[in-house]
């Protein structure tokens, strides 16, 4: 289907791919916007402001719409189309034959929504009700016997998808739906069928659930193999140890793994913790998972092959980093330390009695070297043993889900030397730092703000926090004060929170999205810009905590920059041009970009193009032709790395700018 770049009515206007506020604006009105009947007949789910609430990923935004006892999904592409309607076609064939359980009704429907006058493809599907994957993991993660059972579920339906020859495409933790003990996958884009051999795909998947191999030409049954066994092992490896969940930030994008450690797999921080973990089971599973990116992917077995339990590896490395920065962002608890016992004997625990045999020669080792570098404040410690126990022992009667190594390692201190704390009398503030974490947990938010402040006013005493723990403390505490409207709204804890962070060596970029909203929420629009435009930086070029993920936010941070181009003009249109031109230098392609940057920004200027060009048309028809002039010559800029059809809309404004100057029209206009 050929796309309209632009198209003449009663004066030449810009028609281009909708965005997601052009969908969000027809939406509103059902009746006007569906050529469907069912469809117009119900209306979409509503945000606390009375608009609708969409779900907007990579490739499309979806509606939840409702009414008459019918619920639906609305799927409304964000880009034009090429084959998706014979591929949803084969797709709608050959599940009719199979009659899937977990596969939900849909119909492709190629005059679906009326956007701005022109009609736009959609996929309506039945809405699956449940929760997602990670939430529904998140839930259970202290059960094992449910997440096995999960488990098993998962791997019954990818074979049952495997023997009839298809693939879903993008298995990942969005895409599964969890209701009770049934499954359900949404999301039919880019599904392999067999009538389908020979096609290409028409989208890679979620990285954090994708071979590094996968490429468009590899589009065949076999495309689920490496994200299902990614799924499958997460799973098992929960069920073993859910501490592992908040240590790996579990539900981030992910469920264990992301695409940076596929990248480095001997150098990754996720696969070191796994495989020097003490249980033989996790790192069995964590070493199934190397071995799987060591292959080709054409060679991955399916979900039912046994583990490799002997193959040859590099042994993993431990990051090169301090180990306080191998620590999780949110929790703080550092990777487990490596086993000195064999798998057969019990896993002695510091400062617990277990009755299990203890590694005297190593502890007394090093308590020695603790006692001589901080023998002062052993002395101060010491003194306060009555309190210090009561507080720990408060701690551990408070998160008895918690595995007590976990609690214990959570409460060393590895910041300056390499003396720790004793674990058997954790400081002020690291009991409140754990006590603050158990509230998170537990969705206490109120109480968990009361702690992280409690840690904060302890440290300036025993100074005993380290920097990531002391910016996740201001960086909880900032997300309570900016869902209350507590003083600044969070901005001076975000900051704080960002600084701290970044003195640990964390490049977090979602950080900055936090900051830039603020500013926006203050009218701070040219700051809230630059922050954004860093956000944007750090994101398309990788050096984000979230790798890949950082990606996708990048395309969020331009939709907040283009939204606020109004008020940014309004308030100085010289700055705010000036800044429009250095993100746009930014975006045009560079020599130095390898492929994967090259591809993304072309992307991102993309939809950074829509916007400029959107804003010219609306500065030309209030008057501002000096304004218009400059953002149409931005968009020249642009032309040759955007989509087709933006130079005949350049040429456009340009024919319109240079008739009114000539001719300036008169106050009846």
């Amino acid at each position: 289907m050929v796309d309209p770049v632009y198209k003449h009515q009663e004066k030449i206007r810009l028609v281009a791919w909708p965005s997601p506020q052009d969908y969000n604006e027809a939406i509103q009105n059902p009746q006007l916007c569906f050529e469907d009947r069912e469809l117009a007949n119900l209306a979409p789910q509503l945000n606390a402001l009375g608009l609708p609430k969409p779900a907007t990923g990579n490739f499309a935004t979806v509606y939840h719409l409702s009414g008459n006892d019918s619920e639906f999904a609305v799927r409304c592409f964000l880009n034009p189309l090429k084959d998706e309607q014979h591929r949803y076609a084969a797709l709608a064939s050959c599940l009719k034959k199979l009659n899937l359980p977990f596969c939900v009704r849909f119909e492709f429907i190629d005059i679906g929504i009326r956007v701005h006058g022109d009609w736009r493809p959609l996929v309506k599907m039945e809405w699956a009700n449940g929760t997602s994957l990670a939430e529904h993991v998140r839930s259970i993660r202290t059960k094992p016997e449910e997440l096995n059972k999960l488990a098993e579920n998962f791997k019954q339906m990818v074979l049952r998808l495997s023997e009839s020859g298809i693939a879903h495409g993008d298995l990942q933790h969005g895409n599964i739906i969890v209701d009770g003990d049934r499954i359900k996958l949404v999301d039919y884009d880019g599904v392999f069928v067999p009538e389908l051999e020979g096609f290409g795909s028409n989208e890679l998947g979620h990285p954090n659930y994708q071979h590094p191999q996968r490429t468009a030409d590899f589009f065949n049954g076999k495309l689920d193999h490496f994200s299902a066994w990614v799924i499958y092992a997460s799973l098992r490896i929960l069920a073993i140890d859910p501490t592992l969940w908040q240590m790996l930030n579990g539900g981030d994008e992910c469920l264990l793994f992301r695409h940076a450690d596929y990248i480095d797999p001997a150098g990754s921080q996720a696969f070191y913790i796994l495989e020097t973990h003490p249980d033989p089971q996790v790192r069995l599973w964590s070493r199934q998972i190397r071995w799987l990116l060591s292959q080709p992917i054409e060679d991955l077995p399916a979900l039912d092959a046994p583990p490799m339990a002997s193959v040859n590896l590099p042994p993993v490395r431990e990051p090169v980093v301090s180990f306080d920065q191998q620590k999780d962002l949110f929790t703080g608890v550092p990777p487990p330390e490596p086993a000195v016992v064999s798998v057969e004997e019990p896993v002695p625990v510091r400062g617990v009695t277990t009755g299990a045999p203890v590694q005297t020669r190593q502890f007394v080792t090093l308590s020695i070297a603790a006692a001589l570098v901080l023998l002062p404040v052993l002395i101060a410690i010491l003194s306060s043993i009555p309190k210090l126990m009561a507080d720990h022992a408060n701690v551990l009667e408070q998160q008895q889900h918690v595995a007590p190594s976990t609690i214990n390692r959570a409460a060393e201190d590895a910041a300056g030397d390499a003396a720790l704390v004793s674990t058997a009398n954790p400081t002020r503030a690291q009991s409140a730092y754990l006590k603050a974490l158990k509230a998170s947990d537990e969705d206490l938010d109120a109480l968990a703000a009361d702690y992280y402040k409690a840690a904060l006013t302890a440290n300036e005493i025993d100074h005993s926090l380290t920097e990531r723990q002391f910016g996740n403390c201001w960086h909880m505490i900032g997300h309570w004060q900016y869902r209350h409207d507590e003083g600044d709204s969070g901005l001076s804890a975000f900051r704080k929170a960002y600084a701290a962070y970044d003195k640990s060596g964390i490049k977090y970029t979602n950080m900055l999205d936090d900051i830039a909203r603020v500013l926006n929420n203050k009218r701070s629009y040219f700051e809230s810009t630059d922050t954004s435009f860093a956000a944007l930086k750090a994101g398309l070029s990788g050096a984000g905590r979230d790798g890949d993920v950082g990606y996708f936010s990048s395309y969020h941070e331009l939709e907040s920059i283009g939204s606020q181009m109004p008020e940014l003009l309004k308030q100085d249109p010289k700055r705010a041009c000036l800044a429009f031109g250095k993100i746009v230098d930014y975006l045009l392609p560079s020599a130095t970009d390898n492929a994967e940057v090259r591809s993304h920004k072309t992307d991102a200027l993309n939809m950074f193009t829509k916007s400029i060009a959107d804003e010219a048309w609306n500065q030309l028809h209030m008057g501002n032709l000096d304004t218009a002039k400059k953002l149409t010559d931005l968009l020249g800029r642009c032309i040759g790395n955007a989509h087709n059809g933006y130079e005949q809309i350049y040429k456009d404004l340009m024919r319109q700018i240079s008739d009114r100057i000539k001719t300036p029209p008169t106050s009846a206009d």
